[in-house]
């Protein structure tokens, strides 16, 4: 029984972040200006890519910045 209110206690929290998150990803994506570097970052970030024992969030960063340098 524990376990089930465990498990909706997570599906509900996921579920109320959805609407943040959302919120989010549409302001990262509104400016014509950065919107490659913010979809691309979101993509690999998520991929769940690693490179080289870099993690995740450091690669799209890095990613993202090289994406801002040469455009």
């Amino acid at each position: 029984m524990l376990m089930k209110s465990i498990a909706v206690a997570v599906a509900v929290a996921g579920l109320a972040l959805l609407g943040a998150f959302g919120s989010a990803l549409m302001g990262a994506v509104s400016a014509p200006e950065g919107r490659e570097a913010a979809v691309v970052t979101f993509v690999v970030t998520a991929s769940g890519l690693a490179f080289l024992g870099i993690e995740l969030y450091e690669f799209g960063q890095l990613i993202a910045d090289l994406i801002c340098l040469y455009s």
